[in-house]
């Protein structure tokens, strides 16, 4: 069962990804964020002290955020920053 929810990612991680950390909660890894841009994410993963998301969208999205240009972004996911 996959969930969704708003989030606002605080940091960069070191492979791309944006952390969003939760007073009490796991941390969440979000593919495809920006961190600093409010978000709804989709939770593809929980593991034992993280769960893993992927951006879908942002009411306000952030003046960082560009057109990857990739078709195969999601599928390929080796340029992770692409978005920026």
């Amino acid at each position: 069962m996959t969930q969704e929810k708003k989030v606002l990612p605080t940091r960069w991680m070191s492979r791309g990804e944006v952390m969003v950390e939760g007073r009490g909660k796991k941390p969440i890894l979000v593919w495809g964020g920006i961190a600093g841009e409010q978000a709804k994410v989709r939770i593809v993963g929980r593991g034992k002290n993280q769960d893993y998301g992927v951006w879908l969208s942002s009411e306000n999205p952030s003046p960082f955020r560009t057109d990857p240009g990739c078709a195969k972004l999601s599928a390929c996911g080796g340029c992770p920053i692409l978005h920026v």
